[in-house]
């Protein structure tokens, strides 16, 4: 009888304990995905599970100049086309992104340039809320060179019920439960930006963008690649990423639906139990 409730107390400490491990975390934790935009291009889906919508800003001018190079450098040949197409404009043009609570976001804005091939031909500030200059006098290729993908990463913070916005120590008002991202219009040539999203999360949370290590396979290249002409063509191929693969370790996922934990913990659980049980029955029965 001892034994029978001392397997007893075992199996619902092991069931609590399955219990919390398993548990994804309230909503103050759980990394969301609120808003992906493929600026100037269309949906995509990228290597990290993330699906980017097709631009749907009017002001300023969509661009696939980038659909003419052999290469884009940092960036997954499946997502290429995200550093491909953009966005820019002649004057200040921007998005509006909804926040429906309050918590810790992340801003991950994704740039590659494509045009000019020196520092300081194009540069430009970006704003959040109006207020916050998020990034100063950026100049891509003065940052990462010609045709290399680059992201720059902005966490802030929303309180007050929707109501404040803080990025580091500044401090700004949020009306309708909606902020402002502007790139603005400066004297080096015009804004421009290649995609963004927004997760409700940290920066831990972000996928880094890949070291220059993926190989292609044999007559990728020529299969992959298509001028401006074949622009509709070139879109397709690039979102069929079953042709390619990784020659580094997988990135994190913050998206995926379930945690290593989570899926092997309860096995680990039972196993440990088993093994307890079966250790405190030898020693009663040699007793």
């Amino acid at each position: 009888m001892t034994f029978l409730v001392l397997l007893l107390k075992i199996i619902i400490i092991a069931d609590a304990l399955r219990g919390v491990h398993s548990k994804k975390g309230d909503n103050s934790n759980e990394v969301k995905l609120l808003l992906a935009i493929n600026a100037g291009g269309p949906h995509h889906i990228d290597v990290h599970g993330i699906p980017y919508d097709k631009d749907p800003l009017t002001d300023g001018i969509a661009s696939d100049h980038g659909m003419h190079l052999n290469q884009i450098g940092r960036a997954h040949p499946a997502d290429e086309i995200l550093y491909r197409t953009e966005r820019y404009g002649t004057s200040t043009f921007g998005y509006d992104i909804n926040l429906p609570e309050d918590g810790k976001y992340v801003l991950v804005m994704q740039f590659c340039e494509v045009y000019f091939r020196e520092p300081g031909q194009k540069v430009f500030d970006v704003y959040l809320n109006g207020k916050h200059v998020i990034v100063a006098d950026l100049d891509i290729f003065g940052t990462v060179g010609f045709a290399v993908a680059h992201q720059e990463i902005i966490p802030f913070e929303v309180k007050g019920g929707v109501s404040r916005l803080e990025v580091g120590e500044d401090v700004s008002k949020i009306r309708n439960k909606r902020i402002r991202l502007d790139f603005m219009k400066g004297q080096h040539d015009n804004p421009k930006i290649n995609a963004f999203y927004v997760i409700k999360g940290s920066p831990d949370d972000v996928p880094p963008l890949p070291q220059m290590n993926y190989e292609r396979n044999e007559g990728d290249d020529e299969e992959f690649y298509g001028d401006e002409e074949e622009f509709p063509e070139a879109f397709e191929r690039q979102n069929d990423q079953k042709k390619y693969r990784k020659s580094g370790p997988s990135s994190y996922d913050p998206w995926e639906q379930e945690s290593i934990w989570s899926s092997y913990g309860p096995i680990i659980i039972s196993v440990g139990v088993g093994a307890v049980f079966i250790l405190v029955l030898i020693k009663a029965l040699r007793s």
